[in-house]
């Protein structure tokens, strides 16, 4: 079984067509890529992550950021 993507060799040796190719776009993703745009290029250590909006507001607010998106 591939690693990548989980078919095995021998479905696709019976049937070219075996799997059809499909995506999903997770919003939650989407916004994590959102976010890198935001850090500065070549910042190490960064880790992202999704925080409740009540729990984003609250810490902007303990930190006196007026913008929070």
């Amino acid at each position: 079984m591939c690693n990548g993507c989980g078919t095995r060799k021998e479905d696709w040796e019976q049937n070219p067509d075996a799997y059809i190719g499909n995506y999903e776009v997770c919003p939650g993703c989407e916004r994590l890529e959102a976010e890198r745009d935001n850090v500065e290029e070549g910042a190490k250590g960064v880790h992202y992550s999704l925080l409740p909006q009540e729990e984003a507001l609250r810490r902007a607010e303990k930190l006196g950021d007026a913008e929070v998106t």
